[in-house]
């Protein structure tokens, strides 16, 4: 969930709507486009339609488009490139704070405000410890909200949250 993967350019042109040479660095997800396509033709967004119109966003960028957007890896491939197997991953990503949970590996916050390139893991630090429940309890909401079909007990229960952090 690095980055370099994650962050996908999303450029916009609307003559006399957006203003032009602006960036908006507040999160966007690709789900937040269909809602907003179907808001700016006036047709209504269905319930079912995941996400929310980021318009309001496009109309004054002092309108934060998400809180949070979160992320999902799946992979289960039987030896193709020598990693294989089922590596499910969830992550929450605020602007800042990026807490990736990796099913069956090490879990990790990053800090890209102080730490852009990815490199510290602060999943055990104390001064990030309010941030990493946040956005974790934002995963498993989300998962439980979509329905995801891997949500279950063992995405709560990550040593993070249970005392067993390094001395």
């Amino acid at each position: 969930m690095y980055d370099e993967t994650t962050r996908i350019p999303f450029i916009i042109r609307w003559k006399g709507h957006v203003p032009e040479n602006v960036v908006c660095s507040d999160p966007v997800s690709h789900i937040n486009i269909v809602p907003a396509i179907l808001d700016v033709a006036e047709l209504g967004i269905p319930p079912f339609i995941e996400g929310k119109s980021i318009l309001p966003t496009l109309l004054d960028l002092k309108k934060k488009p998400n809180d949070i957007v979160f992320m999902e890896f799946m992979r289960y491939e039987i030896n193709h490139d020598g990693w294989g197997g089922f590596q499910p991953i969830r992550s929450a990503f605020d602007g800042r704070h990026k807490l990736v949970i990796n099913l069956h590996y090490t879990d990790k916050l990053y800090d890209l405000a102080e730490d852009p390139q990815e490199m510290n893991n602060f999943i055990d630090s104390s001064d990030y410890a309010e941030m990493r429940d946040f956005l974790h309890d934002g995963i498993l909401e989300w998962m439980d909200k979509t329905r995801d079909p891997f949500r279950g007990p063992i995405w709560e229960r990550r040593r993070f949250l249970h005392g067993l952090l390094k001395g």
